[in-house]
């Protein structure tokens, strides 16, 4: 009993098929991940399982029943399980049920696995915000999770270096916004050097790469939680930054439609 409180069962709707490394169903009609393999198209629901699947498609093209032995497609398999983070396979809907009234029975003498590294963190690869520090399944889409395992052989990590470079490029921008911004405060008369209105339009054209360019990628992932339904810390990031960016533009491009005791001395 304790095993099946941990089960998760699934049945396949008809019109769709399953995503042969992670088990999800899929609709072939709307899924944008796919891949020709021996003649056999196969689809996916993220581009994690596409990369991995075309790294090594025999591994993921059968599974064995256990409960009877017989090899089963995973792709079109109308009878699968998911008990303690692993998807089985059956070939009928009897293997199904003698599989979930006794696992134990059939998973038999299987090894157990290798232990992960001590602070080993898992995420999902459809949903990277998603961190823990027990293996488990989504929250969100309900995949299985997976360790965050850097190999030394993984090549450089090109986000690393495209928010490296935004965040550098930001620094050297926002340094001068700082001194224009906290200046007065700590009796530095910059903006006296400059007059109030300059120092505004010098404010904006430091602020607009750094917003439009450097936080690009934050607007792309929170404009896309928005299509998927799936709010997260990318919406609050797009929706905080983007009001503050464009009631800061029209205060400069048009001040007059506020109204003027939201105005300072010089407008």
């Amino acid at each position: 009993m304790g095993a099946m409180n941990k089960m998760e069962l699934h049945s396949q709707p008809d019109n769709q098929v399953l995503d042969p490394v992670c088990g999800m169903s899929v609709d072939p009609n709307t899924t944008k991940h796919t891949h020709v393999h021996a003649d056999h198209t196969y689809y996916f629901c993220n581009p994690s399982c596409l990369l991995k699947f075309s790294a090594e498609p025999e591994a993921y093209i059968k599974a064995i029943d256990p409960v009877c032995g017989m090899t089963v497609e995973r792709a079109s398999a109308r009878h699968t399980t998911k008990l303690a983070g692993e998807r089985f396979y059956f070939c009928a809907a009897g293997c199904q049920t003698k599989f979930e009234a006794e696992p134990e029975t059939y998973l038999g003498d299987r090894p157990a696995a290798e232990p992960m590294p001590m602070g080993t963190q898992y995420t999902c690869p459809m949903d990277p915000e998603i961190i823990t520090d027990e293996p488990g399944d989504c929250p969100i889409c309900g995949m299985a999770l997976e360790p965050m395992m850097p190999s030394a052989d993984a090549g450089p990590n090109l986000e690393l270096i495209d928010f490296t470079k935004r965040f550098w490029i930001s620094a050297v921008l926002s340094l001068p916004l700082l001194i224009l911004t906290m200046g007065p405060i700590v009796g530095l008369p910059v903006r006296d050097w400059t007059g109030e209105r300059a120092a505004i339009w010098i404010e904006f054209l430091l602020a607009a790469p750094v917003v439009l360019w450097a936080a690009f990628p934050f607007f792309k992932r929170g404009w896309s939680s928005i299509i998927n339904r799936s709010p997260n810390m990318w919406t609050l990031i797009m929706l905080g930054v983007g009001a503050a960016f464009g009631y800061s533009v029209v205060a400069v491009l048009a001040p007059g439609v506020f109204p003027h005791c939201f105005q300072a001395v010089d407008g």
